[in-house]
């Protein structure tokens, strides 16, 4: 029987962890407000983003827990890069 080396299997064990805790973040499209207040009833916003990875996830959390409170969100993430962005925010397309 042949051995794995320590480092090929530290590596699989790892990739495998992390696989798992990642399909365990799995959610629906849709946001409960059970445990969250209705504050920002009312409310209506629109949420840009740049066009970047950790850009976009910070307006999708943006976007979830302003849902989450009660307001009624636009969801235009994702938008471009800096002139865009700071374009929308001075026309007032975007609230934030």
């Amino acid at each position: 029987m042949r051995f794995r080396p320590l480092r090929t299997t530290l590596t699989l064990l790892a990739a495998t962890t992390l696989t798992l805790s990642a399909a365990a973040c799995g959610g629906s499209g849709t946001v409960e407000t059970g445990s969250a207040g209705d504050e920002l009833a009312g409310a209506k916003l629109v949420v840009g983003s740049k066009d970047f990875t950790e850009n976009i996830m910070l307006g999708k959390i943006a976007v979830h827990l302003l849902r989450a409170h009660g307001a009624e969100i636009e969801d235009k993430t994702n938008l471009g890069g800096t002139v865009p962005n700071r374009k929308a925010l001075e026309s007032g397309e975007i609230d934030l």
